[in-house]
């Protein structure tokens, strides 16, 4: 038997192997010194490039004391601002980009069109406040109008590091910029990564982690116990990355606008984390872990403690069709009796997948389950296609050997594992949940991982409902977990709004489109393309 295994994505490498057991013995032997070079990483030491901004935060929680909500049964999401027919005609992937991903809008454009997407992120946040104010809208429902906008408008282009820096950047400030208009403390973690020359031979890239925090009332003290939501948001070369990762990237956003909204005081801090760089060994959460919130916020807090992380990356794939998922011999060995689960549902991709250390992680994994469960039962919705899988790995705290650890290394290449195994100086594990919905071992993206089809505009599975479903799981377990109290409808008052509220989402995306066909010529043929059309 030929084996053809791509080594890697980015630079087209290929091994071609004949033989089946030299294939196994290479496999191993490779799997082994790619786990010792990824858990190496974090050891080499500090870069003196790292470098902190931060932003004073604005007021959120007002003088008043918001009166106690706690999710309950009685909750569900009512997506009442989404009108169901929304259909984006343009984004920066038009706007800057052909058929290939060669730049055609110049920076100027890419500024002004930004400015003018705030404009209306403004509009529609007075609009939901509104909304608020007369009971038609909870703060704390998910707002799928949000996460479109998100996914269509603000992170719908590649953001790698060879493509197109300026466009980079301008997107990296656009989602600091979010952070600190929901009234975070907000912030930028920027390095140059010169440490790792093997990783970047040609150029060395500036990473930029995005970083926004909710401060509870142990703030600052030893006894704050931290939550803390994390996507990373950088892209492969050659891929706008819609579901790995700006599905994940706007669940986050998601969350915090919804904390923020609902004017949520919280008794432990939050906080909210878009890595860059882990397309690449998951470096931007080293430099997190290590430079951020190990020195500057647990150690200078006298002590202060991580709950957990939960880590999005690739979350709105879905896809119900029977035979659609992928259940990999590795990740059957190390997770023995599901791969039988699976086939009784006919190999079906219709759930979120939870993976999580037995005994470590276990109280992130069932709040999360636990919430997702109540949202998609069928007194709130019969015959929800949505559901939630929690896969427990027999791993510990305790980082294990090479030889051990290298068995698991599919199932430990993102950057929750840097959480799971930091290695470093450091005495505790960080409890930390990764959720995905299995990325290249579902659907379409068995093809569209790391591709160009995982676009917006060209991927059929896209399934913004389902995550939806995610979003909503994880507002309610921040909620429970950071002890919160919250301005907002009680849980069970059912909504009095419809999908014909007075938020109309498709009024200020055609008022936005008018804008941009004043920003340039190619902005306005590309605007009457999608008009003729």
């Amino acid at each position: 038997m030929e084996t053809v295994l791509k080594m890697n994505g980015t630079k087209k490498n290929y091994v071609i192997i004949s033989d089946d057991a030299a294939f196994e013995e290479f496999l191993a032997e490779f799997n082994k010194n790619w786990t010792s070079s990824f858990f190496e990483l974090p050891k080499r030491g500090r870069s003196k490039d790292v470098q902190f901004r931060f932003t004073a935060p604005r007021p959120f929680a007002g003088n008043r004391r918001p009166r106690v909500f706690f999710p309950r049964d009685g909750q569900s999401p009512n997506d009442v601002d989404a009108p169901p027919d929304f259909q984006p005609q343009i984004n920066l992937t038009e706007l800057f980009f052909g058929t290939t991903h060669s730049m055609v809008g110049d920076n100027e454009t890419l500024v002004d069109y930004l400015k003018e997407m705030n404009k209306v992120e403004d509009t529609l946040t007075s609009q939901r406040t509104e909304a608020y104010r007369n009971g038609s809208l909870n703060p704390l429902d998910v707002s799928r109008s949000h996460l479109e906008f998100i996914l269509f408008y603000g992170l719908d282009a590649p953001r790698d590091f060879q493509t197109n820096v300026t466009l980079r950047n301008t997107m990296a400030r656009y989602l600091s910029n979010k952070m600190e208009r929901f009234g975070l403390l907000a912030g930028t973690q920027t390095y140059e990564p010169h440490q790792y020359p093997e990783i970047f031979p040609e150029k060395i890239p500036k990473g930029i982690n995005i970083i926004g925090v909710l401060p509870g009332r142990r703030w600052g003290t030893k006894d704050d116990e931290i939550i803390l939501l994390a996507a990373h948001w950088d892209t492969v070369e050659g891929s706008n990355g819609m579901d790995d990762n700006g599905s994940g990237v706007s669940v986050v956003l998601e969350v915090a606008r919804a904390l923020t909204e609902a004017k949520c005081v919280t008794e432990f801090s939050v906080m909210f984390v878009l890595f860059d760089l882990e397309e690449v060994g998951c470096i931007g959460s080293i430099y997190f872990i290590r430079d951020y919130l190990i020195p500057h916020v647990l150690d200078a807090h006298g002590g202060a403690k991580l709950k957990g992380a939960y880590i999005l990356d690739t979350v709105m794939n879905y896809n119900n069709t029977p035979g659609s998922q992928i259940w990999p011999e590795e990740w059957n060995r190390q997770i023995p009796g599901r791969l039988e689960e699976l086939e009784q549902d006919n190999m079906t991709g219709n759930f979120l997948a939870a993976l999580y250390r037995k005994g470590v992680d276990s109280t992130l994994a069932t709040t999360l389950s636990k919430h997702y469960k109540i949202q998609n039962k069928p007194e709130l919705k019969p015959d929800s296609p949505y559901h939630i899988k929690e896969f427990e790995m027999d791993l510990s705290a305790d980082m294990p050997p090479v030889d051990e650890l290298a068995k698991w290394i599919d199932l430990l290449r993102s950057d929750h594992s840097r959480f799971w195994f930091h290695n470093l100086e450091y005495p505790w594990s960080f409890p930390a949940v990764l959720l995905t919905d299995t990325g290249p071992y579902r659907g379409d993206m068995q093809q569209c991982y790391h591709n160009s089809c995982d676009s917006y505009s060209s991927a059929g599975y896209n399934n913004v409902e389902f995550l939806a479903s995610t979003a909503k799981a994880l507002i309610d377990s921040t909620i429970e977990l950071s002890q919160a109290q919250c301005r907002g409808r009680s849980p069970t008052v059912p909504s009095t709004a419809t999908n014909n509220s007075s938020l109309n989402f498709s009024s200020f995306i055609s008022s936005l489109m008018q804008i941009l066909g004043q920003l340039g010529v190619n902005i306005g043929n590309k605007s009457s393309q999608a008009e003729q059309a």
